[in-house]
């Protein structure tokens, strides 16, 4: 007596999704629990209320007609129980509760003492952001047998060519019997069989099942014969088209990839665009698989009608990721994200926090308190981390770090919300990111970066600091350049702007100080507080202290340099300006007069 119920993740399961999404991990299910507890769920258990018993998994699939959503059964023997089955619990490899069901009316299971002999199973369907980060682990003693179904699903077969049993089968295995078989297989071709702890299972496949094979083939049954794209053939014929083999080989590589329906977006990150070929005739259940071209900054449109969240609300910032493929289904003239969005799957923010690093740390932990048991060990570790556990909504996060020590940089780049990294109280010397030319970074987004040391690494175009779009603050820091005359110590483009605040000490020879481009500014001080740059060592400047191009800004708002240095004070191109508030030709630092040139102003 099948059982069919809806469930919820817990929390945990939230986050542990949230987590695989973010990392590319997968959660491993394995066990069913059922009990009698009459609570009715929130989902902040992390155990049934009454536990009864613990199940293996013995099968599972999807829902048909429900997008990412899975169904997990248990096996319950008739001599399992008596139970009054009121919960059940989806549990993962680790132990922990990814979901639980809660039955009303509660399920009734005799035993065969009772005068009833009864076999059951416990069904749950849970709904998740994204099956591809689920796997399941099936019990391999196949307790339910493909003649205990009642309608044979479609399922993926070894081969479909053998006649005779393999010698040495493992329980799972399944085969489509072909003709004039023998042995154990004798008198029963055309069907389906799995091997099982009990020997061969057989049932009689319906006509309209599928079966698939390790190389991707699909064939269909009709009229009692296996055909491969059967029904494709008899629709296209229907229609009274003509397709060639080619063509129907490219037909069913378009249907598969779904590439008539895949599109990289244009417009802008609140009004996403697109142009499909052929011209699409948007109708309600139209499902499009898109790739924004920018992450949303809050409420968005596609083709000019909303997308919303699974409830009607519209998005929030964040909800749509740079880069990052998303599916929508259109219905009553709007779009509908088809799995759990950024913003609904996040733990929100409720005030700002700090988040602790050491290396003496971990990063398994919370990062919560300033210990060796309770901090991250890495930025990276720590801010990985955050962004898969928390939705800013509108906080900031500081990632403060605790212990004196060298420590591996990081990009801020895809969690919507502002960043401070901290090194006050301790010698945080922060280094190159693995890979990348830089030590921290920013794109797109909000950083600042307190009380800590930046050491470069020598290389071509290798620089201390990145910002591409966003804004990135510098407060109090200590600059080393590995020397040379190729290292930039900071590059803003792309749009985006740098603020230099505190008293800072920039060391060695580099190519520049500072550079701007692609429209890109840079602040020195504010009008409340002066910044003061100190050059230890008079370093040398390959290129000029400050070098700007394509319409960016350099302003001073209170900024004094001390200590001499060798090289151009400044260069400009293309439009691009030096506003010193006064401060003259010889207001940065060099030994040689700045130049300007295509539109480029020096005020």
């Amino acid at each position: 007596m099948p059982q069919t119920s809806f469930a919820l993740l817990t929390n945990l399961g939230r986050a542990k999704e949230a987590a695989a999404l973010a990392n590319g991990t997968v959660i491993d299910i394995t066990h069913i629990a059922i009990g009698d507890g009459v609570t009715v769920p929130s989902g902040g258990e992390t155990a049934l209320y009454n536990q009864l018993a613990l199940k293996t998994v013995v099968a599972s699939g999807t829902v048909v007609g429900a997008d990412n959503t899975a169904y997990f059964d248990a096996f319950l023997a008739a001599a399992d129980g008596p139970y009054t089955i009121r919960e059940a619990g989806l549990f993962d490899v680790d132990g922990d509760m990814i979901a639980i069901a809660h039955y009303d009316p509660p399920i009734s299971k005799p035993v065969p003492s009772s005068g009833q002999t009864v076999e059951a199973t416990i069904r749950l369907e849970v709904a998740f952001s994204n099956i591809a980060n689920i796997t399941i682990s099936i019990d391999p003693s196949m307790q339910v047998a493909l003649q205990r179904l009642t309608s044979l699903p479609w399922i993926s077969v070894i081969s479909m060519a053998l006649a005779t049993p393999p010698a040495s089968p493992t329980p799972g295995d399944t085969y489509l019997i072909a003709s004039s078989p023998t042995g154990a297989w004798s008198g029963q071709a055309g069907k389906i069989t799995e091997y099982t702890s009990a020997g061969w299972a057989i049932i009689t496949p319906k006509n309209g099942h599928g079966i698939g094979l390790p190389d991707g083939s699909v064939y269909v049954r009709i009229g009692g014969t296996y055909r491969k794209r059967g029904q494709v053939e008899t629709a296209i014929s229907k229609s009274g088209l003509t397709f060639s083999p080619s063509d129907m080989d490219q037909l069913a590589i378009a249907i598969r990839s779904n590439a008539l329906n895949y599109k990289a977006t244009g417009g802008t990150a609140t009004a996403l665009t697109g142009t499909f070929d052929p011209t699409l005739t948007v109708t309600d259940g139209l499902t499009l698989n898109i790739v924004p071209q920018f992450s949303n900054t809050g409420a968005a449109t596609l083709l000019g009608a909303p997308i919303l969240h699974r409830n009607g609300s519209p998005l929030i910032k964040g909800d749509l990721f740079a880069g990052m493929p998303v599916t929508v289904v259109r219905h009553s003239g709007s779009w509908y994200l088809t799995g759990v969005s950024y913003g609904e799957m996040l733990v929100p923010l409720t005030a700002d926090t700090t988040f602790w690093i050491r290396s003496d740390g971990d990063d398994s932990h919370d990062g919560l308190t300033n210990t060796a048991g309770g901090a991250f060990q890495t930025i990276l570790g720590a801010y990985n981390a955050i962004r898969s556990r928390y939705f800013a909504n509108g906080f900031i996060v500081t990632l403060r770090i605790g212990l004196t020590g060298s420590y591996v940089g990081f990009t801020h780049g895809t969690w919507p919300g502002t960043v401070v990294l901290d090194g006050t109280g301790v010698t945080a010397t922060i280094t190159r990111i693995t890979g990348d030319v830089q030590c921290v970074a920013t794109v797109g987004q909000q950083l600042t970066v307190k009380n800590c040391v930046i050491s470069g690494t020598a290389g071509a175009n290798n620089r201390g600091v990145w910002c591409a779009g966003g804004i990135l603050t510098m407060d109090t820091c200590t600059w080393i350049s590995p020397g040379g005359t190729v290292y930039q110590h900071a590059l803003v483009e792309n749009g985006g702007s740098l603020y230099m605040l505190g008293n800072h000490s920039m060391s060695g020879n580099c190519a520049t100080l500072f550079s701007a481009v692609g429209g890109s500014n840079i602040y020195l001080g504010n009008t409340a507080v002066a910044v003061q740059i100190t050059l230890p060592g008079t370093p040398a400047f390959g290129t000029a202290a400050v070098y700007l191009f394509e319409q960016s800004l350099v302003m001073n708002r209170g900024c004094t340099f001390i200590g001499g240095a060798t090289g151009p004070r400044y260069s400009g191109q293309t439009n691009s300006v030096f506003s010193t508030a006064g401060g003259g030709a010889n207001f940065f630092p060099g030994n040689s007069a700045g130049s300007t040139s295509t539109g480029a102003q020096y005020v």
